[in-house]
């Protein structure tokens, strides 16, 4: 099938069950994707709205002209929302495709161009927290595609805890950073064991943020 966009996730309140006993369980989400066709990008929480529980997001065919973020997208500079109060897990592999394999210009979607991955949330500028998760897994395994680069955090989005990245396959077309591209974060692992990365490999971030242990 085709899509324009996959989101994971809505506001606090639709992330939470309750139980016979009053007690409230945080609810985990799970996105698996084996084919078709996103012309946008897919993120694990909501547009801007604030979430709770953890995000799984396992890729292993088709393809997505966006990006991939496991927290939020960040469409809105409003001063509350945006985080995501739980750990993200990010796999791409098999034979999937982030961006475009021509080499032409990847699209951009909201506040982030496509063919990236981001195991935080894409974020938004104007407000420092939005795109924040707690800790983060990045795999990128098997004969996966990515045009661009790989985040262990995300793009004005950052992980609080530690982002843990893996490149066990697959063809990297840009740069692999423990960090987020506008914004920094707390403890990174980065580790590679196969794959090729045509760019560079950071344990920080790109454009701007420091790593805090």
């Amino acid at each position: 099938g085709e899509f324009c966009n996959i989101a994971g996730g809505v506001d606090t309140n639709n992330n939470l069950s309750s139980n016979a006993d009053n007690s409230t369980d945080i609810l985990s989400l799970y996105i698996r994707m084996k084919g078709g066709y996103v012309r946008g990008s897919i993120y694990g929480a909501g547009a801007y709205a604030q979430a709770h529980g953890n995000r799984k997001i396992v890729i292993t065919g088709g393809t997505i002209k966006g990006w991939v973020a496991a927290g939020c997208n960040g469409t809105s500079d409003e001063s509350s929302g945006g985080t995501l109060n739980g750990n993200t897990y990010v796999y791409i592999g098999g034979d999937a495709v982030i961006g475009n394999t021509d080499g032409s210009q990847p699209i951009t979607v909201n506040t982030s161009q496509g063919g990236n991955i981001f195991g935080a949330g894409s974020g938004n500028s104007n407000q420092p927290e939005t795109g924040r998760v707690l800790n983060s897994t990045v795999v990128i395994a098997d004969n996966a595609f990515v045009q661009q680069n790989v985040y262990g955090g995300g793009n004005y989005g950052y992980t609080q805890g530690t982002a843990d990245v893996h490149i066990l396959g697959g063809t990297i077309g840009g740069n692999v950073y423990g960090g987020s591209n506008q914004k920094g974060g707390t403890g990174v692992l980065l580790t590679m064991k196969g794959g090729t990365v045509k760019g560079d490999i950071y344990g920080g971030s790109n454009i701007t943020g420091t790593i805090k242990n």
